[in-house]
């Protein structure tokens, strides 16, 4: 659970950027900020650069949030708790330069409708592996106004 501290940090802040070496607790804290704001009624955007990212996050998410509380069991926190890729999340295509081989990604603009980022259906978007986000993604993350954005990653 986040302290009463904590939760004022995150919601006064707006974007938080955790940086920290391996097995510091950034997944624990993530799983702290997804329970409490979860169970709070608020829903919650998990995403990763890669499905391999995200899969691993979803496992030590789930032991993380075992050690936290019952809440975390809840069935109706569960259902508040969306797993995406960063790209799918904003509706980006990924392009390929048959030439150079450059891979770049844009909005995909035959999505038949707009995904819940930019209806402000979530309270926070949580990003872990962000160092592996390309600038241009980063930018589009930045201009989001209507989320509040948890930036996870280890230090290089």
């Amino acid at each position: 659970m986040l302290s009463s501290t904590q939760k004022e940090i995150v919601e006064q802040s707006g974007n938080l950027i955790v940086r920290a070496s391996a097995g510091t607790g950034k997944t624990y804290l993530a799983a702290a900020i997804i329970n409490d704001f979860t169970y709070a009624g608020h829903e919650v955007l998990i995403t990763a650069p890669t499905h391999q990212a995200l899969n691993v996050l979803k496992e030590k998410l789930k032991v993380d949030e075992a050690t936290l509380d019952d809440n975390s069991l809840n069935w109706k926190t569960e259902m508040r708790k969306t797993f995406e890729t960063v790209h799918s999340a904003l509706q980006m295509k990924r392009i390929i330069n048959k030439y150079t081989g450059e891979v770049t990604f844009r909005k995909d603009l035959y999505a038949k409708y707009e995904k819940g980022i930019y209806k402000g259906k979530y309270y926070v978007m949580i990003v872990d592996e962000a160092s592996m986000l390309e600038k241009g993604i980063l930018d589009i993350l930045e201009k989001l106004d209507n989320v509040y954005l948890l930036f996870l990653g280890d230090i290089k």
